[in-house]
């Protein structure tokens, strides 16, 4: 089991900027990925606490987002949003915004 989460991780990871590229019909300005100096980029960030988020209970997938006014920013899917959920995820994370977004449970379609 812990293989196919690795495996989910690693697909997620992967598929971020292309999940964030496609939220928006806008191109993001050049500074969008560090708005101040010394500030990680979204990818970064997602890259380091990425398996700290998937670890939580009901969290589905991680991934490069978009707000609804068009900013960037990091998307937890989750099974279910309750207030456990919202207690255990972090609503920013090194000056990225964080939006929870309910998905379902998510399965792969063969257990190998």
């Amino acid at each position: 089991m812990a293989r196919v989460h690795k495996a989910l991780l690693n697909v997620l990871l992967l598929t971020s900027a292309f999940l964030g590229a496609c939220a928006s019909d806008r191109n993001p300005s050049p500074d969008e990925s560090r708005s101040s100096v010394g500030r990680p980029t979204i990818t970064e960030v997602l890259e380091r606490h990425a398996a700290e988020l998937m670890n939580h209970p009901g969290v589905q997938m991680v991934y490069e987002g978009r707000t609804a006014e068009g900013d960037p920013c990091i998307k937890v899917g989750v099974s279910e949003i309750d207030p456990a959920v919202r207690a255990a995820i972090p609503p920013v994370l090194e000056g990225w915004p964080v939006e929870i977004e309910q998905t379902g449970e998510i399965r792969p379609l063969h257990d190998d």
